[in-house]
């Protein structure tokens, strides 16, 4: 009976001993898997009367992401997006118009595993539409009345997630 215990608990340590070093070997790496939400912000202002398509607009993580509790992407990190499509705003009371897309982090921060960019997308369609002014365009001299630019004032949040799983490395 006593030899049985022993042997059992040494089984027990050496298991646990294992799961121990194991753990301390694989705690550098977390594995963010595909579609992991994150929330970022738009460093500037977008504006339809500005912006061009394919221009790129500078993000930044709003919220620190967490896995298992532990911090893998700070707050502030700097990304990029897209400028997919823009319509200026135009006479005749015709709105502006812009869609933005996600692209990546910064390449290198975080640290990934394969050493390239975080790529994420939005959760939703970001876009914004200015406000028509056709009414006004009824009154004299109408004709030479703009609608509002679409805008994605700096700092407005949106939900993003990873395009594919990617491995963060702590250290």
């Amino acid at each position: 009976m006593r030899r049985r215990f022993s042997l059992v608990s040494t089984v027990i340590l050496s298991l646990c001993t294992v799961v121990i070093i194991a753990s301390a070997v694989y705690a550098n790496d977390v594995l963010l898997p595909k579609g992991f939400k994150l929330v970022i912000s738009f460093d500037i202002d977008v504006s339809s009367k500005y912006a061009r398509p394919n221009e790129m607009i500078p993000i930044s993580v709003r919220e620190p992401v967490k896995y298992g509790g532990i911090e893998v992407i700070a707050a502030g990190t700097k990304g990029k997006a897209r400028v997919v499509s823009v319509t200026p705003a135009a006479k005749g009371g015709k709105p502006g118009a812009i869609e933005v897309e996600l692209v990546e982090l910064d390449e290198g921060n975080p640290k990934t595993e394969s050493g390239k960019a975080v790529k994420i997308e939005s959760v939703d369609k970001i876009s914004a539409e200015g406000i028509s002014k056709k009414k006004a365009c009824l009154y004299i001299g109408g004709l030479f009345k703009k609608g509002t630019e679409g805008e994605i004032k700096r700092g407005e949040s949106f939900e993003a997630r990873t395009v594919e799983d990617v491995v963060i490395l702590l250290n």
